[in-house]
């Protein structure tokens, strides 16, 4: 990293701090941070509220969202300069500095600083070390848990207090010129995110002619709110009239025949915005006739009928062989109409909120067949269709490797953060004469 180490080392007696400066110490935890353990009713206080989704994994960064105003059941108080700290999930890294008064989760353990100064000891307890022994005592297969009887007695080393004063200084500062970074980059990647939709809605609604990137001569009004006006020629009717539609199977967690056999088959779940998802793949019963009907084909178009629904994403392959359950349309070109296509339309018409009106979200929404064929949709020509598909495929392709390229830079600088943190308050780099 660039940085000093401390001129004289001892053994720290714990294997996963390793050596540490001569002149720090080691407590346990529950010793220079006891557990502050005041319970209230959360539904008769009108103090703020902290709950795990309020804090910021690996950051201990506070995110501000909506007052809950649904809250039961018993909260923990805090008072600032208390650490919060999750011991649910604590692989996600969740802890925060309050310098406010109010309530939080049970999930949430409150720590007073008594014996280490908060600033440093939030710190601490980012640290990858720390995270990593916290999570290896972790309780319960669904929701991991960590109990306070563990996290109280691990160490935490203990430089003088003017030196932990010091490190947490240089870490506020250092982290936030990473955190800037990353949100700037964040930012970036929203940014071109919205180019990409907006470049799909006017390839599919022909704002411009794919094969030549000019505007069409002439343009009609779609009688679609949502489209406005479309090239002149293209037609607006049901898909039903250019594409086939055939739902799923039913769950059959049985053999009902001799003749049936197991096959795998995908769900709602296993479409996603990027593609199909086939890890976890479950298997069902199938009987010969639903073998022939029901098997996909490379190109076939998945369509969420139920859970996100409208959510769509092109069948490549990603099995040898594979069906699907009755939470999936599936969608297939007729007379030369093009299932890449559809999918970038009807990715802009879930956009635009059309298809939650459709189904509407007022209660448990559902695409069905029948609504998915009713779906009025733009008909360009096939060498239209086949002309938008690869130029979207080709401009997509080439910002998705740019988010993917900026995020793997985002990773890099969180992982360079999380790797400062741990170097300076387990004492193996030296920061106290580093410019401020």
């Amino acid at each position: 990293m660039g940085y000093k180490t401390y001129p004289e080392y001892r053994d720290s007696g714990v294997q996963w701090l390793g050596e540490m400066p001569s002149h720090w110490e080691t407590r346990r935890l529950k010793y220079a941070a006891p557990l502050r353990n005041i319970k209230i009713i959360a539904g008769e206080s009108h103090l703020p509220y902290v709950g795990l989704e309020n804090i910021e994994s690996w950051s201990g960064k506070y995110l501000v969202q909506d007052a809950a105003n649904d809250l039961e059941g018993l909260s923990s108080r805090f008072y600032p300069g208390d650490v919060l700290f999750g011991k649910l999930r604590p692989y996600l890294a969740k802890a925060f500095l309050a310098d406010f008064e109010g309530m939080c989760s049970s999930e949430l353990l409150v720590l007073q600083g008594k014996g280490v100064q908060p600033e440093f000891l939030v710190r601490f307890m980012l640290s990858v070390g720390f995270i990593r022994e916290v999570d290896s005592s972790t309780y319960g297969a669904k929701m991991p848990r960590a109990s306070w009887d563990f996290i109280g007695n691990l160490p935490v080393t203990l430089p003088p207090t003017e030196e932990q004063s010091t490190i947490a200084a240089f870490l506020d500062e250092k982290t936030t010129q990473i955190d800037q970074l990353i949100e700037k980059k964040t930012r970036f990647i929203e940014l071109i995110k919205e180019k990409r939709a907006a470049l799909v809605t006017e390839a599919v609604t022909g704002k411009f002619d794919a094969r030549t990137g000019k505007p069409y001569a002439e343009y009609k009004d779609s009688g679609v709110e949502w489209l406005g006006k479309v090239p002149a020629h293209w037609e607006v009717k049901p898909l039903k009239r250019g594409y086939s539609v055939k739902l799923g199977k039913m769950l059959q967690p049985v053999q009902q025949a001799p003749q049936d056999v197991l096959k795998p088959y995908l769900r709602a779940s296993n479409i996603q915005p990027d593609g199909i998802y086939v890890s976890g793949v479950k298997e069902m019963w199938f009987s010969p006739l639903e073998l022939g009907v029901l098997r996909l084909k490379y190109g076939d178009l998945l369509v969420s009928e139920g859970g996100d629904v409208g959510r769509s994403a092109i069948w490549r392959r990603e099995l040898e062989e594979a069906y699907y359950q009755n939470s999936i349309n599936r969608v297939r070109g007729l007379e030369g109409n093009n299932n890449y296509y559809l999918n970038y339309l009807l990715s802009c018409i879930k956009e635009s909120g059309a298809i939650d009106v459709i189904c509407n979200r007022l209660s448990i929404a559902h695409l069905t067949t029948e609504k998915l064929n009713e779906i009025q949709i733009l008909f360009p020509t096939a060498e239209e269709q086949s002309a938008i598909a690869a130029f979207l495929d080709e401009k997509t392709t080439q910002v998705d490797q740019l988010i993917e390229k900026t995020q793997q830079s985002i990773d890099l600088l969180k992982e360079k953060r999380a790797a400062l943190i741990t170097a300076a308050v387990t004492g193996k780099i030296d920061v106290r004469n580093e410019r401020i």
